[in-house]
């Protein structure tokens, strides 16, 4: 009952709604309704304005929620899964896809304990702190060109902070959104491959994005290289995390439609924020500095070694040299 009540709150944010009026539209008693408005306050709701007349949902809730991201999806509604608490939103899709959930399922939290990034790092994804959240395809395509679904994802989330916030973000070849030379997001995919076909039977594209600082600060690892939504600016909309997710998960779909057309490659190599500039390849075949020229329309970086030569990157970790 609390899912349905909380999602007649959201669509009724900041204005009186009766608990009559709630209890008939739920067909349960106004004692059950006010056992289910103190469990929301419990969770961290707030409400302006209790009485015998009714509730006020405070609009100025930011609490994530299957019903609140759904409010802004207009009608391409999602089968959202909030969770408070996962290891990962991504091995969580990953259990559904195996179980055979629909395309277009998404697990949504607010901490993760096992946050996954690239090359087998962790993704520091501690409670209220940030949206992470996983997507489910199950696209017609080759494994070899998987690299789109995180291509896609990366202008996305560049076009939902500009839509939101009016703020230009930057992408780092070629799964993180930067700002000023600080990761503010990181996107990783997954997939499960037919092996005799070379085509995906299911992709998961997880991201995850700051939205303020950790009551202590970063982690030393992460601290000099961290930023978050919250530095950028200390304005935002109300139930601005509800309001994020959706806009990211619109983005993509629009561009998810028609992925093999590309028609976003000269967006996400116009926010590169490495070309031009000498980096230093952490891992792949080629191992030390070299100067970003370009991405090419398969979304490889294209790279000049000390020694001239030209090289196309398909796949590593690289960063900005100092």
């Amino acid at each position: 009952m609390k899912e349905k009540l909380l999602d007649i709150f959201e669509q009724n944010r900041g204005k009186l709604i009766s608990g009559s009026d709630i209890a008939k539209r739920l067909n349960v008693t106004r004692a059950a309704v006010n056992k289910g408005v103190n469990a929301l306050r419990n969770q961290g709701y707030v409400f302006d304005a209790t009485s015998r007349l009714g509730y006020i949902f405070s609009e100025k809730n930011d609490i994530l929620s299957s019903c609140g991201i759904n409010k802004y999806m207009g009608t391409n509604k999602k089968n959202i899964l909030y969770l408070d608490e996962v290891d990962s939103t991504n091995t969580t899709v990953k259990s559904l896809a195996q179980e055979g959930a629909q395309e277009g399922t998404v697990v949504v939290t607010e901490m993760q304990t096992g946050g996954k990034g690239r090359l087998g790092k962790q993704f520091f994804s501690p409670k209220g702190c940030g949206v992470y959240f996983s997507l489910l395809l199950r696209p017609q395509q080759k494994a070899a060109d998987s690299v789109l679904i995180t291509v896609a994802a990366a202008v996305a989330v560049r076009r939902a902070v500009k839509e939101l916030l009016n703020i230009d973000v930057q992408i780092k070849w070629v799964n993180d959104v930067y700002y000023n030379n600080k990761k503010l997001c990181g996107i990783l995919t997954e997939a499960s491959i037919e092996i005799e076909s070379g085509y995906l039977n299911y992709a998961i594209v997880g991201i995850g994005i700051n939205i303020k600082e950790p009551e202590n600060g970063y982690p030393k690892e992460f601290a000099f290289k961290a930023t978050n939504l919250s530095a950028l600016t200390p304005n935002r909309p109300n139930d601005f995390k509800n309001k994020l997710v959706a806009a990211v998960i619109k983005q993509f779909d629009t561009m998810y439609e028609t992925l093999e057309q590309k028609a976003y490659m000269k967006e996400y190599k116009a926010a590169s924020c490495l070309l031009g500039k000498k980096i230093e390849i952490l891992s792949g075949p080629y191992i030390g500095t070299a100067t970003a020229e370009d991405i090419d329309n398969d979304a490889n970086l294209v790279v000049r070694l000390p020694d001239g030569q030209i090289v196309c990157l398909n796949s590593g970790d690289v960063s900005i040299s100092i």
